[in-house]
């Protein structure tokens, strides 16, 4: 936003004014991702934490079933790539900040 010049608003439902523009979509789509990435980040710790063992005479522990070990890859995989579309997208947010600071 330039000082002097007239700048584009829009009227939310609640009264307040938000700025339009494709960095302030970015920057809500990078923040989006990012709680994304931590809610996957803490089922994936959720699931790695140790569990209660049900230990019994002449029953090996690895007996114990291991309910989570398909999802922990998925979880990892998901937590990584909204991380990394997370940060991809601040780039980008930050870019089109200064590209209209200096062009625009």
């Amino acid at each position: 936003m330039h000082v002097g010049r007239p700048t584009t608003l829009r009227r939310k439902p609640d009264g307040r004014y938000a700025q339009t523009g494709a960095a302030i979509a970015v920057l809500d789509a990078a923040g989006v991702l990012g709680i994304v990435s931590l809610a996957a980040l803490a089922l994936l710790v959720l699931c790695v934490m140790p569990r209660s063992v049900r230990v019994e005479n002449d029953v090996p522990l690895s007996s114990n079933p291991q309910p989570w070990g398909t999802l922990i890859p998925l979880l990892l995989g998901v937590f990584a790539g909204f991380l990394a579309l997370a940060a991809l997208c601040g780039v980008a947010a930050v870019l089109l900040a200064l590209g209209q600071a200096f062009f625009g």
